[in-house]
């Protein structure tokens, strides 16, 4: 303070053993200090404000099952943290849709269910960023037949009532059903469809029938319910990020996030980094190989998914 005096060349405070106190100069400095402070923090408040416009709104699509990945959410989640203010909008076509919705610019990123259509494939790693690949899981009420196995194959569902998401949404989780049944000669009994993985859980649960479906919507697990691995090739499905060529300020920060936190996925024992580029991948839990391209006649493998005869809603 003393500095400050002579630096000032007056007198702002009145000392003695016992205590001090402002001179009118003093007080007169304190004033405007006191505004010189709030008009500080008012500026600061504005700043941040307009740097929250910079980088927002942005427009999100997603798969059906993607938001159920602990993945994307936990993402989602640390940008809304740093960001608190930023506003994002969700819409949910298939992978399909969301393709179209990038290239026209309707949305600025996407979370997507594999496989990816092969013009999507040459984008690039900048572009497309696969983020997991889980293991298809069978979904059977906890007092069924097939509980006790440790995991589950196609013959074994061969006379098994099949649950599955609606044809009409055209997901790639059914095209991935398809290719599975046709390479193994097999023909899936469909029952029923819904068109959201929560009511194919109830219905489980109800015993209506059982079904195969991606590791992450079998959280919370519920004790009705038992999850086994389906053993059989390409019993697994890709989770990606979809990026447009322009990518905004958001959706730079949301890919961050996510490289961060596939870094440290990767450091852990039980996560597998891949060298490819910035990808990191989730091992399965049953071994598999890579995912077959989907043949020309594949509309006619998805015709398998539709529900014979026995269909209820």
């Amino acid at each position: 303070m003393k500095l400050l005096e002579r630096d000032l060349e007056v007198v702002l405070f009145e000392r003695d053993r016992r205590k001090v106190t402002l001179t009118p100069a003093g007080a007169e400095y304190l004033k405007h200090a006191r505004s010189i402070l709030e008009s500080a923090e008012i500026a600061a408040h504005s700043a941040r404000q307009a740097g929250l416009r910079e980088i927002g709104p942005i427009r999100l699509g997603y798969s059906v099952s993607a938001l159920y990945s602990s993945v994307v959410l936990n993402a989602i989640a640390e940008l809304r943290r740093l960001h608190p203010g930023i506003t994002i909008h969700f819409t949910e076509p298939t992978t399909r849709c969301s393709i179209r919705a990038l290239l026209a610019g309707e949305i600025d990123g996407a979370f997507v269910r594999g496989p990816l259509p092969r013009h999507v494939d040459r984008w690039g790693s900048d572009r497309v960023i696969l983020l997991a690949t889980e293991p298809l899981l069978v979904a059977i009420p906890r007092d069924h037949r097939l509980a006790r196995f440790s995991s589950i194959s196609i013959s074994d569902l061969q006379d098994e009532p099949l649950l599955a998401i609606s044809n009409r949404l055209r997901t790639t989780l059914n095209e991935r059903l398809a290719q599975i049944f046709s390479d193994e000669n097999r023909e899936p009994k469909v029952v029923m469809e819904t068109q959201e993985f929560s009511s194919l859980l109830g219905m489980v649960r109800a015993g209506v029938g059982v079904a195969i479906v991606p590791e992450a919507v079998t959280e919370p697990r519920s004790i009705h319910v038992s999850f086994k691995p389906l053993d059989a090739h390409g019993a697994h499905i890709e989770l990606y990020m979809l990026l447009p060529k322009r990518i905004p300020t958001a959706i730079s920060r949301l890919r961050a996030i996510l490289h961060a936190q596939r870094t440290r996925m990767s450091s852990r024992p039980d996560r597998v980094h891949e060298a490819r580029g910035n990808r990191c991948v989730e091992p399965a839990r049953t071994t598999c190989n890579p995912p077959s391209r989907r043949p020309a006649g594949s509309s006619r493998l998805i015709r398998n998914l539709r529900p014979g005869p026995t269909r209820t809603r």
